[in-house]
């Protein structure tokens, strides 16, 4: 076992006059005239310095939403010289937590091992103790993806710089969001005047339009909303002003308008790791505090399958995400540091570690089977929906000359690709169905995903919760693989797993490992 570390944190606060960064340690401390900062006291406050857990998805799954719990941190107050920080904003600051070996260490061999955002301050036992809350970096991803609304000032007469701000009754709704090719979408009609419509709240690199499922002509782009209002269109064209995400129709439509969009000039911009950063940025996470761009690189090379999403509502950036990300199987949780990290659930590679009985910590592992399908079976068939059609329209609703075969698919929300494997059945009749909804834009895309995860959800899959000392642990880094070996459960000769989650125990030093495999 390791030495017992101690530790330094440095906390965001505002205090009535300005943020400025409070310090504290478990030791008391205080640094070198040479350091940065120099001569600074870090008073002996910290008893806990918490948990740190990050898994891939929910606690031991494999699929759904990533998840970080950073727990508490708690401080000495007995004798009340933390008193003045309840009167203290602490909500969305950073937090830094730092190990080093001893009081009497250099500050510059303090390791960081998390950069956290503090969520509150409180105290259940507040005469001796005060918690410092910290919460996932991924709550400031719970906020709507699109914040520009409409203002409602488009009126008869073609007022300029109001051609595209929508009608009184439309003040305040979002306005839409293309991200990948978005198929048979409902556009927003910003200015029935001129019979104008919105797409995209940015650029896109193509649109096609239809009335009623009738594909129409189109008549040529145009560089701005104003040249586009000009332009002489007949019934049956349209024209497009694809830099600021707008078309126009060239006559009153009898049965709806509809569109087929593609934002991102490359099909590798419409992969789901590309997606998700324009995402990211939309939302001002940028750079690379917020983002570890190795990690979408090796996504969008492990999933360039176009994806395509269309958002005309509030919901969350991570409700958004989250869809994109399902698509491939993928996950984006934030690193030790705070920098958000995507990565694709897959099976077991070649091992770079191993975990045996001579560094597992107790004999009470936690073993789980395959939970993430029903009644933790293997799945015998695999069903993947793709193909979305954005606005699914009815008989009533397209034109009556259109072939059987496109208005069933105008009719129909999803397509569906689908891998079985009937033997599953023989040694688990009870096997289920595992049926996943993508935003995948292709079939053969589609069919390949639904081989892939057949692959990984068809035969048996355990969950193991693994407690290791730190020291031990640190080529065991969240998606790696490695070799478990134990004397029970035809663990004997070692299986390979990956690690799905780590939940660190800065104060005693150990980690529980959670693999699959």
């Amino acid at each position: 076992m390791s030495q017992a570390s101690e530790f330094l944190l440095e906390i965001g606060a505002y205090d009535g006059a300005g943020v400025r960064t409070l310090r504290v340690s478990s030791c008391g401390y205080v640094t070198a005239p040479t350091d940065t900062p120099a001569n600074t006291v870090y008073p002996n406050h910290v008893t806990d310095p918490g948990h740190f857990a990050r898994s891939l998805f929910e606690e031991g799954r494999t699929m759904g939403m990533a998840r970080a719990d950073h727990g508490s941190i708690e401080l000495s107050n007995a004798e009340g010289r933390l008193d003045a920080w309840l009167n203290y904003g602490f909500d969305g600051r950073p937090v830094v937590v730092k190990r080093i070996s001893g009081p009497r260490a250099d500050y510059s061999t303090a390791e960081t091992i998390l950069r956290g955002t503090v969520e509150g301050l409180d105290g259940s036992a507040a005469l001796t103790t005060l918690r410092l809350r910290l919460y996932d970096r991924r709550l400031e991803l719970e906020r709507a993806l699109q914040a520009n609304r409409y203002t409602g000032a488009t009126t008869s007469g073609g007022l300029a710089g109001n051609l595209v701000n929508g009608t009184a009754d439309m003040k305040d709704q979002p306005k839409p969001l293309v991200f990948g090719r978005a198929l048979v979408v409902k556009p927003i009609l910003v200015n029935p005047f001129d019979l104008i419509y919105q797409v995209n709240d940015s650029a896109v690199a193509a649109i096609a339009v239809y009335e009623g499922g009738v594909t129409l002509t189109n008549k040529g782009d145009y560089a701005s909303v104003a040249a586009l209002q000009a332009a002489v269109l007949r019934p049956g064209q349209y024209a497009t002003c694809l830099a600021l995400g707008y078309f126009r129709i060239g006559f009153t439509p009898f049965y709806g308008i509809t569109a087929d969009v593609t934002e991102g000039v490359s099909l590798a911009q419409r992969s789901a790791g590309a997606v998700v950063l324009r995402m990211l940025a939309r939302l001002g996470l940028t750079g690379s505090d917020n983002i570890n761009t190795a990690s979408f690189a090796v996504l969008q090379a492990a999933a360039p399958q176009e994806v395509g999403i269309y958002i005309t509502d509030e919901r969350s950036a991570l409700e958004a995400i989250s869809a994109v990300l399902q698509s491939i199987g993928g996950y984006l949780v934030p690193n030790a540091v705070g920098a958000f990290e995507a990565g694709r659930m897959a099976a077991p590679g070649t091992p770079t570690w191993l975990v045996d009985e001579s560094i597992i910590l107790s004999d009470d592992l936690t073993l789980l089977c395959n939970p993430d399908t029903d009644r933790n079976l293997p799945a015998w068939r695999v069903v993947v929906r793709h193909t979305r059609i954005w606005d699914v329209q009815d008989a009533e609703r397209v034109g009556q000359f259109l072939s059987d075969t496109r208005k069933a698919y105008l009719a129909t929300e999803y397509r569906e690709a689908k891998a079985d494997n009937p033997a599953v059945l023989v040694r688990h009749p009870l096997a289920p169905e595992l049926t996943v909804e993508t935003l995948l834009v292709n079939a053969a895309d589609a069919t390949a995903a639904a081989t892939r995860w057949l692959s990984l959800y068809g035969v048996r899959r355990d969950v193991i919760v693994i407690p290791v000392a730190r020291e031990n642990a640190g080529a065991m880094v969240l998606g790696s693989t490695g070799t478990v070996r134990f004397g029970r459960y035809g663990y004997d000769q070692g299986k390979p797993m990956v690690v799905i989650g780590r939940r660190e125990d800065p104060a005693n030093e150990t980690v529980d490992l959670t693999v699959w495999g």
